[in-house]
């Protein structure tokens, strides 16, 4: 199957695709290229390399519902969350200390 041929299965243009999936034409060629070579299997989620997250699923709760309420509920000065008070609560309250960048 083709490029031209996946486009037509879905009823969308390949531009239309790219901006409803947020994906570069070239991210969909290569899930396409995937999906010819490995089926729905090639695009399924694999293991990828580097440090596992250190949030577990406890954490993310009590982070979902800390993010719904305004700071001031947990006695920071600020009224709106932002990455680095994130950032600073996290390590506050589980120990867990996550790059600058990674709180953006």
């Amino acid at each position: 199957m083709d490029k031209g041929e996946i486009w037509r299965l879905i009823g969308r243009t390949g531009i239309l695709a790219c901006h409803l999936h947020r994906m570069s034409r070239h991210g969909i060629y290569y899930l396409v290229k995937r999906v010819n070579e490995k089926g729905v299997k090639g695009v399924e989620g694999e293991k990828r390399p580097g440090r596992p997250g250190s949030l577990t699923d406890e954490i993310a709760k009590d982070l979902k519902e800390k993010l719904v309420q305004p700071p001031m509920n947990q006695n920071y000065r600020q009224s709106r969350w932002d990455g680095p008070l994130v950032r600073k609560y996290l390590k506050e309250k589980h120990n867990i200390d996550i790059g600058r960048t990674t709180a953006l």
